[in-house]
């Protein structure tokens, strides 16, 4: 959309910028039905085309070590360039290793299947 349909410039936006604002607010209202509240937050970010990076790290890992040790065996990720850009919460639940959360896709690196490709 080359320019911003708001209520001031209605009158003088283009049928295609309106057809491609009426999507986009069937696109907001959809998504607000399903997941609530967090639709803004995630509309917004998708529509600026910002990656959200959540992280989960066991209570006795590093995970700035992991990180480094991720991108060194599955460069094709690109971690070490997005490390800077993860938001870390503690997860009790696990038992060592991390969780990255992408967007919707979820990357599991257990502390053991680490370790196991580190000796091999």
């Amino acid at each position: 959309m080359p320019s911003e349909v708001t209520i001031e410039n209605i009158t003088s936006a283009s049928r295609e910028e309106l057809v491609e604002g009426l999507a986009m607010l069937r696109q907001y209202r959809r998504m607000r039905r399903s997941i609530g509240k967090r639709a803004r937050e995630i509309f917004s970010r998708a529509r600026s085309g910002e990656i959200a990076i959540r992280g989960e790290r066991a209570a006795n890992c590093d995970a700035s070590t992991l990180i480094v040790e991720l991108d060194r065996r599955f460069p094709d990720l690109g971690l070490g360039s997005l490390a800077d850009q993860i938001v870390w919460t503690e997860n009790p639940h696990l038992e060592g290793g991390i969780r990255l959360f992408v967007g919707d896709e979820m990357i599991d690196a257990s502390y053991r299947r680490i370790r196991t490709g580190l000796l091999s």
